[in-house]
């Protein structure tokens, strides 16, 4: 299944203005590292070009719908790298309670 985050236009180009993209774990698997790393960055990129549409439109509701659409990416992109530390930390945590015996 694939996320549609939004079916708009843009009003200058009539071209798609937002991308699909895939859930984080669709086939119930761990994300890794690597993937986390890379939907951050697709995260930031989409941030900014979200925010290239919204300097280039001239309709008004047009600009702020981009500009909130830019601000949502950017808060997904600090969800990601938070969840990515949050693991490491409880990664290190069980591996500090294992007996190294074992």
């Amino acid at each position: 299944m694939t996320l549609i985050l939004s079916d708009c236009l843009d009003p200058r180009s009539g071209e798609p203005a937002a991308r699909r993209i895939p859930p984080a774990s669709s086939s119930g698997r761990t994300t890794t590292l690597h993937d986390s790393t890379d939907r951050i960055a697709e995260c930031r990129q989409l941030a900014d070009e979200a925010d290239r549409l919204a300097s280039t439109s001239s309709v008004e509701m047009t600009r702020k719908d981009y500009e909130l659409l830019a601000q949502s990416w950017r808060r997904l992109a600090l969800s990601y790298e938070f969840s990515t530390h949050l693991e490491r930390f409880i990664k290190a945590r069980e591996s500090a309670r294992r007996p190294t015996g074992i």
